[in-house]
């Protein structure tokens, strides 16, 4: 104990900067040391309490997450079984009509299998299905995609063609039963004049 007081009384010697070390000082020290210690045990509080709620929110995650791994568990097992089942009937179906090294084709045996095993259908056939309807089937959608592409592109064009007076036939009708033309006799004077003189105006024309 003597030796503790005699290092703290050095230590409060050389924190004030002088020899003489008063009650007051000590006691100052002691209160700043206590506060110290009450904020560092502040601090570790609210750690252990992050601590703990981090270590609740993993465990919520573990229990969510729990039957994520039972389901996956169980997944395995039956793509194990089917895969074992799968390379046996494979091999039955090798030892009767020789080596398929197809994956497609492997697939194909085998779902036909399962279905003649199941009690499919009596009147499946085995045949497979023609060229063309498997060509027509693989070409459908991307045909009728282009030729909706093809519309959209081609719309704003049809559309101002459509509005035209050279192929709008209402528009030729209406102008051949009014009688409506451009007065264009002088074309060598200038548009400016003949806009002036008003000889671009539209001239009604009786009907003989």
């Amino acid at each position: 104990m003597k030796r503790w007081d005699e290092k703290l009384t050095l230590a409060l010697r050389r924190g004030s900067g002088s020899d003489d070390v008063t009650p007051n000082t000590v006691s100052e020290a002691l209160r700043n040391l206590e506060e110290t210690m009450e904020s560092i045990k502040r601090r570790l509080s609210q750690l252990e309490k992050c601590v703990e709620r981090q270590r609740v929110a993993i465990n919520e995650v573990r229990t969510n997450t729990s039957p994520f791994d039972d389901l996956l568990t169980k997944t395995n097992g039956d793509i194990q079984s089917i895969q074992q089942q799968l390379e046996y009937v494979v091999i039955s179906l090798e030892r009767e009509r020789g080596i398929v090294t197809d994956h497609t084709e492997q697939l194909r045996l085998f779902v036909r299998e399962s279905t003649r095993r199941d009690g499919g259908r009596s009147g499946l056939s085995d045949s497979d299905p023609s060229f063309l309807f498997l060509l027509a089937t693989w070409l459908y959608r991307p045909v009728v995609d282009f030729a909706n592409g093809c519309y959209v592109l081609l719309s704003p064009l049809i559309g101002t063609l459509q509005s035209l007076s050279l192929f709008n036939p209402d528009v030729q009708v209406r102008q051949t039963e009014s009688g409506v033309y451009l007065n264009n006799a002088q074309p060598s004077e200038d548009l400016l004049s003949r806009l002036q003189k008003g000889q671009l105006d539209p001239v009604l024309t009786s009907k003989t």
